[in-house]
């Protein structure tokens, strides 16, 4: 079942005002976009179906699996999707 894009888009300001707090009011390191916001974010945009059995992964309309990753350095690194995985 995948997560209701509102309840991603409330996440996704939480974390936002969460970053700020700790960058800027606390003059910390922030931390990277959580797993559970871009995961359930790519599975809208690209119209996959979550996969109850792997953890990270999605399924395409043919039943492939596409893993999900992401990254906090988002200056100089790309988030990737990879439509093979290796470990399944």
């Amino acid at each position: 079942m995948n997560v209701d894009l509102k309840v991603i888009r409330k996440a996704y300001k939480y974390w936002v005002d969460l970053n700020f707090s700790l960058s800027v009011d606390m003059g910390c390191r922030g931390i990277g976009l959580p797993e559970a916001i871009y995961k359930n974010l790519a599975y809208h945009a690209l119209n996959l179906t979550k996969s109850s059995t792997l953890l990270g992964y999605a399924k395409d309309d043919n039943g492939n699996l596409i893993e999900v990753k992401g990254t906090a350095n988002f200056h100089s690194d790309l988030t990737s999707f990879s439509p093979n995985t290796s470990c399944y």
